[in-house]
């Protein structure tokens, strides 16, 4: 989201308890609608320090919403502290947060090694914190291994039957972007498979005209950034989708040059890829998934996920 952000950060080095469990701090990685997000280390108990157990990587989002950042005051210890004015509004979005956390587990992959663990919550002064340990894999935004135009792809199949999944729910994710997918680590002979990370911004396709709507610049379409809520609809998270695939492919964000090009049927930027410089066909139908998605009229793109040919 773009405005004036003065929250305050919790500092590196910062020590949570979370459930009887220390978290420490090591930086800030995102600054949503809603919350704070921080790359932490889960510290071992006493017990598992004796038996050689590591500390343990996770992703720590703590509620803090930036449309009452005029109420919220952070305390020298950490905590947050809510003006009396403000504590009605903050506790419905505290619980629409929690809520999320509730929506992303009925909807993770949950067979084997592909199980998301589920967050952790709990108020500290009225404040709300969740936990997510990253033992078997991590966001798409952390993924630092070289992956092939081939993993690229089943990871797009993957994003897609997730998003598919919540759509037939009646709900927009409305914040795809790479810190909010969740990467599985590879199993043998499996393809690359993702879930949906973060709910807590999504919403019922009922709701357009009247709730919070996120966004994030680079990756949500131009009704979102422009709030323009007679046009938003599924064919937003479509559109989203494809600016996910094109950073999967190119490494760079979308630009208006690059929708100008798609809009003009061009695709010549595909031979920057240097595995589709000779691959005539595979080129193509990257062609045309991106031309599917990346509109910036909704009516242009597949009107659902199921439109696009992958």
């Amino acid at each position: 989201m773009t405005a004036h952000d003065t929250r305050m950060p919790l500092g590196q080095g910062k020590l949570l308890t979370i459930q009887h469990r220390d978290y420490t701090i090591r930086e800030t990685i995102g600054l949503g609608g809603s919350c704070l997000a921080y790359s932490a280390e889960r510290l071992p108990s006493e017990y598992e320090r004796e038996a050689g157990m590591p500390v343990v990587p996770v992703i720590i989002k703590e509620f803090y919403p930036l449309e009452l950042v005029e109420s919220i005051t952070r305390k020298p210890n950490g905590e947050l502290n809510v003006m009396t004015t403000a504590q009605g509004v903050f506790d419905l979005m505290k619980g629409r947060f929690e809520s999320g956390a509730t929506e992303q587990t009925a909807f993770c992959v949950s067979n084997g090694n592909h199980s998301l663990p589920l967050p952790i919550f709990e108020a500290l002064n009225g404040t709300v914190y969740s936990a997510v340990t990253l033992t078997n894999g991590q966001t798409l935004a952390d993924c630092g291994e070289p992956l092939s135009v081939f993993e690229k792809a089943d990871m797009l199949t993957s994003l897609c039957n997730a998003v598919k999944k919540l759509h037939s729910s009646g709900r927009l994710y409305l914040d795809l972007k790479p810190s909010n997918i969740f990467l599985f680590e590879k199993e043998p002979n499996e393809s690359r498979r993702v879930a949906l990370f973060d709910f807590d911004t999504a919403i019922s396709a009922d709701e357009i005209t009247t709730a919070v709507i996120s966004y994030s610049e680079g990756w949500s379409p131009y009704e979102q950034l422009n709030l323009r809520r007679e046009d938003i609809s599924y064919t937003a998270d479509v559109y989203a989708i494809g600016a996910v695939y094109y950073r999967l492919l190119s490494g760079k964000k979308v630009s208006d040059e690059i929708l100008n090009e798609i809009v003009r049927g061009r695709y010549g930027f595909l031979d920057e890829i240097e595995v589709l410089k000779n691959n005539k066909r595979l080129k193509e139908i990257i062609g045309q998934i991106l031309s599917a998605t990346l509109k910036r009229l909704p009516s242009k793109r597949a009107q659902g996920v199921e439109d696009i040919p992958l």
